[in-house]
């Protein structure tokens, strides 16, 4: 089979795809899909000449795109390109070529990845041959001349050339073992992967370890995961240590992986490797305050943002083991894991908190509260938790029949709170609320022996700190219900100080604790008789504040209401003018979300004082939010409000709703009738793109699905509410669910089971129209649900159609 011929117009496409230009490479591309559906075989084995030998003297960067080119053509499908001409079912060319062309194809590849000296080539045409493993294997046509080329390559004297086994190891783990007609022992495996990890080159250890995170994860099986896996663990890790320093959390990230998924490969080890990841979690010195010992190990002498990326990948390991085998890290010499990792984990705070001012002036002024602070060390209170939590339900307990971490934790906190350094005094209140909030159940004592540590920080001189009070606050508070009742009055009474302070992000944090008090409140007598100085505090919180922390007082009054029921009703007036004052005043675009959150708010206080008190009123926040809605442009973040506050106001009315549903279901339908634009991928991706797309699976536009199944679920309540107050609906609500359900592609799973459940909900509603008097009525719905049910393969879908099915069928008979 002769290529020459097409020399000329490939080179022209990779010039063209390599351009700048969007135009010509689309052009480009789509010219090579034609042709490529003309000679599928002629172009597919040119494009491997031209980057595996460098036929037509290519230079590396035109190389280096014929190898993609040739991975990403041959194995997608082709419009006009079929297999079978009388299914045409467009196919892909690797389906369509002859054996004695592929093998051609391989060949060539083979014996580019024999020869090829230049490095960047290699690991092109590794990736080249590594996905062209994968995806012929995938199709019962294995690459079988490729392994023996791997195993020459592992005694080549050049590293580069060592390198590549492992590679293709990584990507395609079981390519030795399928790949071949005698599959290699298991011993015989192992033994490459251990001349990988001890290789003279860095490189090849470092791609030896991924290797050997592949192969035991994906290739063995649980027999031979246990014949060689721990040892393989043991010996990967004692080479890390050589390794230069600025690489080892890339070498890290594989035990990250075996960790999480195979635990047990660490446990024989745990001697070995337990001292050198907390080692590696010893903050550095420069940042931490000379007067507390944070480690028993030598700290660190690196950058902070270069100190992180190893400690992450190192305590992430900690932790994967801690949760997963709480008793053997437990047990670790006699619980040291938990009495060291504590204090590297409130270290790693402090240093972390180390990157703001003194006087936290850019915190103090940031008014985005909603984002994450991109400076605090988020993952080391993570990481803290999730020990804390997992090795608190383990079987180690010391004379006092607690976890030596919970005690560990307790004396850190108490030495951090009397520190000068305010970021220690910080640590130290987020080691009480993790010890609160994961800590044993029965430590009423603690508590007790907790509240008078953290009392002085509410009047701590740095703001930072105060916050943290406020967080520690309301976290215990959350995790642990008793505290709401019994430190009630203490507690609002430093909330209620707190909501005047002097910074705006510590009164907006003072709000929002006080909601922790009313959410899931257990014995709302106990709090009570503070609802009305809550109230009066919150309102004065309010004015004249910035627009964020007005959001908080918002969503603060809602909380309150929501949980004092009709308790609420001395304060009502009050707070439901203020909310309508926000309603009706023109905001600017950022005053928009407050405007939403005080439509849901004044929902909490309808349903807290009940239909008779609230009807009024509802008729003023129907107004607002007719006018509202009217408004609305396209993105705007005020329409979920919107449709939500219809929603709750008809949960509240009840069939009182019946005059706004000429007004609310017009602009619902029409949202939940909408037609989700689809495109097939594999006819709209570049072929320079490296997804993975495999048969004729329609990607929908997810901004479209989320809308629809919104809309779907505001429909189901609307209908389970109002019942016969809906007949002039019906028909076109149950013609949009019946749609609905013929939804396609795996992520309109959400729009489906929506559908399904507005159909329950019609059928209920269709008995109290009478549109149902029969049970053969019923037939067309249901046998559309069975029909859906059978199509299904997520179980969750599955499920939930059928309890669907269930609940239709006790409400229709």
């Amino acid at each position: 089979m002769s290529t020459e011929h097409l020399l000329g117009d490939i080179g022209l496409v990779l010039e063209a795809v390599m351009a700048n230009e969007d135009e010509p490479r689309r052009m480009a591309e789509a010219h090579l899909r034609r042709f490529t559906t003309q000679q599928p075989a002629e172009v597919l084995l040119l494009l491997a000449q031209i980057g595996a030998q460098g036929v037509g003297g290519f230079q590396v960067d035109q190389r280096f795109m014929a190898t993609l080119l040739l991975l990403n053509l041959a194995f997608r499908p082709l419009p006009g390109l079929f297999l079978n001409q009388q299914a045409r079912l467009a196919s892909a060319p690797f389906d369509v070529i002859r054996e004695l062309t592929r093998q051609r194809i391989e060949t060539v590849l083979c014996a580019g990845l024999s020869d090829e000296m230049d490095i960047r080539m290699r690991k092109a045409l590794g990736d080249c041959c590594a996905g062209w493993a994968e995806k012929s294997g995938v199709r019962k046509r294995p690459f079988m001349s490729l392994p023996p080329v791997l195993l020459s390559l592992t005694t080549s004297p050049h590293p580069f050339h060592r390198f590549t086994p492992f590679q293709l190891i990584n990507r395609v783990p079981s390519l030795l073992i399928d790949s071949v007609s005698d599959p290699i022992p298991i011993e015989q495996l192992a033994h490459l992967i251990l001349a990988g990890i001890h290789d003279p080159s860095v490189d090849v250890r470092v791609e030896a370890i991924k290797a050997m995170r592949s192969l035991i994860s994906e290739a063995l099986t649980d027999t031979e995961r246990k014949q060689v896996g721990a040892g393989l663990v043991l010996e990967a890790f004692k080479i890390l240590p050589t390794l230069p320093p600025d690489i080892v959390h890339h070498v890290l990230r594989p035990f990250v992986d075996l960790a999480e998924y195979h635990p047990n490969l660490f446990l024989p080890s745990l001697d070995a490797i337990f001292p050198y990841l907390l080692s590696l979690a010893s903050p550095p010195a420069a940042l931490l305050p000379s007067s507390y010992s944070f480690s028993p190990y030598p700290m660190s002498s690196m950058e902070y943002d270069d100190w992180e990326e190893v400690a992450g990948p190192a305590t992430e390991i900690l932790a994967s083991l801690a949760e997963l085998r709480p008793n053997d890290i437990s047990f670790w010499e006699n619980g040291k894991l938990g009495n060291e990792i504590v204090g590297l984990l409130l270290g790693w705070l402090v240093a972390g908190l180390a990157s703001d001012d003194e006087d936290c002036s850019s915190w103090i002024a940031e008014s985005n509260v909603d984002d994450s602070d991109p400076n605090y060390p988020e993952q080391a209170e993570e990481t803290l938790y999730r020990i804390v939590f997992a090795l608190s339900e383990s079987a180690w307990e010391d004379e006092h029949g607690r976890h030596p971490m919970m005690a560990s934790a307790l004396l850190h906190a108490q030495a951090l709170l009397q520190q000068e350094d305010w970021r220690c005094r910080y640590a130290g209140l987020a080691a009480i609320w993790m010890l609160i909030e994961y800590g044993e159940d029965d430590e009423q004592a603690s508590l007790e022996a907790v509240l008078p540590l953290i009392a002085p920080a509410a009047r701590d001189p740095h703001p930072r700190v105060r916050y943290a009070f406020l967080e520690c606050l309301a976290r215990t508070t959350s995790a642990r219900p008793q505290m709401k009742a019994q430190y009630a009055e203490r507690s609002f009474e430093i909330l209620l100080e707190l909501l005047q302070d002097n910074v705006s992000r510590v009164r907006a944090h003072a709000a929002q604790a006080i909601s922790s008090f009313f959410d899931h409140l257990e014995e709302p007598s106990q709090v009570l008789p503070h609802v009305e100085n809550i109230v009066r505090g919150l309102l004065q919180a309010f004015a004249s504040a910035p627009l964020y922390v007005q959001e908080q007082v918002v969503d603060t009054l809602g909380f309150v209401a929501a949980g004092t029921y009709s308790a609420f009703t001395s304060c009502y007036r009050d707070v439901m003018d203020l909310f309508l004052r926000i309603l009706q005043t023109p905001m600017p675009i950022e005053g928009r979300e407050l405007s939403g959150r005080a439509i849901e708010a004044a929902m909490h206080c309808g349903r807290a004082v009940g239909k008779a008190t609230f009807s009024l009123d509802a008729i003023r926040l129907a107004q607002v939010l007719l006018k509202m809605q009217g408004e609305l442009s396209e993105n705007d973040l005020r329409a979920r409000y919107v449709m939500d506050g219809w929603e709750s106001m008809c949960r509240i009315l009840r069939s009182d709703f019946k005059p706004f549903v000429p007004h609310v279901f017009p602009p619902l339908l029409q949202e939940a009738s909408r037609k989700i634009t689809t495109r097939n991928p594999i006819f709209g991706t570049s072929l320079l793109s490296t997804d993975d797309l495999v048969g004729d699976e329609l990607d929908a536009d997810s901004d479209e699905v989320r809308d629809k199944h919104v809309a779907l679920d505001h429909l189901a309540v609307f209908v389970s509410v109002l019942q016969s107050d809906i007949e002039q609906y019906y028909d076109s609500i149950l013609a949009i669910a019946m749609d609905g359900l013929k939804a396609t592609g795996s992520s309109t799973g959400g729009v489906r089971r929506a559908s399904a459940h507005l159909l329950a909900a019609l059928m209920s509603a269709g008995t109290s129209l009478g549109r149902i008097s029969a049970p053969t009525d019923t037939d067309p719905i249901l046998q559309a649900l069975i029909r859906r049910v059978s199509l299904e393969d997520e179980v969750y879908s599955i499920w939930k159609m059928c309890d669907d099915n269930a609940c239709s069928l006790r409400s229709s008979h």
